[in-house]
């Protein structure tokens, strides 16, 4: 007879670890395509509005701090 006792005990840690992983990559993955799509949005606008070179460079400055505040805020919430 098969012990179900036996298997929940010593394989549901592994089966946590394994879905503790894949909802990190998820996370991993969303969060990269938000910076990213921000970015590239922000950008483009920025590109497209201004036409002096100057202050596209610091338009281009402005948006990887905001994404660097971004990003340590939410570290704070999420841990």
């Amino acid at each position: 007879m098969f012990n179900f006792y036996w298997f929940f005990l010593h394989w549901s840690p592994i089966f946590f670890f394994i879905g503790f992983l894949s909802d990190l990559e998820f996370c991993f993955i969303f969060f990269s395509n938000l910076f990213l799509h921000i970015r590239l949005g922000l950008e483009s606008i920025f590109n497209d509005y201004f036409y002096i070179k100057q202050i596209i460079l610091f338009f281009s400055i402005l948006v990887r701090i905001l994404l660097i505040e971004i990003l340590t805020q939410m570290l704070s919430f999420l841990l």
